[in-house]
């Protein structure tokens, strides 16, 4: 039987507001998995268009959210979005950091006053998203694991594929997922580590048209600093991306938009800043 089986199927039923959850249970294997390596051949991913028939949309605002990579810049960025949204808009928020120990304290503090809970967990292990899925009961996963280009390990690709595991199982079957991505992952593999392991989180998303129909994948220019400035243009068809960095602030504000009003699932969409 495999971790994810072994991970107890019941939540708990009540989790304290802003309680920050240890990793893991007396039953739960909280191991670091090792990214998969690829031995698949040369792979063209479409850079621009839908990767499904119909570019799909919902009505239906998330109710639950859980931010993956929630230590890094993107993911505070968006959890300081999604808590400036008004009521009606904001979902419960949860976040997902591997070590409380490395985790900034004043990341940790933005954790607890304006997220339910932030869950220490390995992204890359299936029985933590598992765990951390049951936890937060959310309807909407960000993924916004930062590339480790100094290292160059393939951990994005490693949490794709952790995190499509658990989706594919019947109690998620309804979970959308946001992934942030990068504007060269729909290069060729064999184009260097850090652009490999962007296209295998991608591909891991898009192999299962299950999981494939509600993910929307993002893919900015390189990422900066700054404040909103609501200049992020979606680069439509062929369209060259600019050599200008993408604002996190204006990407963490589309990827709430998705959140509330999902227009995009079954998409790659290719976004970047721009002057206006």
């Amino acid at each position: 039987m495999n971790t994810l089986a072994k991970t107890t199927m019941k939540a708990k039923k009540s989790v304290s507001a802003r309680a920050f959850l240890r990793s893991a249970d007396d039953n739960s294997t909280t191991s670091t998995s090792s990214p998969s390596s690829r031995n698949s051949t040369a792979t063209d991913t479409d850079t621009e268009e839908d990767f499904t028939s119909c570019n799909g949309s919902s009505s239906i605002s998330s109710q639950s959210v859980l931010i993956v990579g929630a230590g890094g810049h993107t993911g505070v960025e968006t959890l300081r979005q999604l808590a400036d949204q008004p009521a009606e808009n904001k979902p419960a928020i949860f976040g997902m950091t591997r070590n409380f120990k490395t985790t900034p304290q004043e990341t940790m503090e933005l954790y607890q006053k304006h997220s339910e809970s932030l869950i220490e967990g390995d992204p890359t292990c299936s029985a933590d998203i598992h765990r951390a899925l049951l936890i937060s009961n959310a309807d909407t996963i960000i993924v916004c694991v930062g590339a480790d280009r100094k290292n160059k390990t393939n951990v994005r690709t490693a949490n794709a594929e952790a995190t499509a595991q658990v989706l594919r199982h019947p109690p998620f079957h309804h979970v959308r997922v946001i992934v942030v991505s990068w504007t060269n992952a729909g290069m060729r593999f064999g184009m260097g580590k850090s652009r490999d392991d962007d296209a295998g989180q991608e591909l891991a998303f898009t192999t299962d048209f299950r999981i494939r129909e509600r993910t929307t994948i993002v893919r900015p220019t390189a990422l900066s600093f700054g404040k909103k400035s609501q200049s992020l243009k979606i680069l439509q068809g062929k369209e060259k991306a600019p050599r200008s960095p993408t604002n996190r602030a204006d990407l963490a504000g589309w990827v709430v938009k998705q959140v509330i009003q999902p227009d995009h699932l079954g998409s790659v969409v290719n976004v970047a800043s721009v002057k206006q």
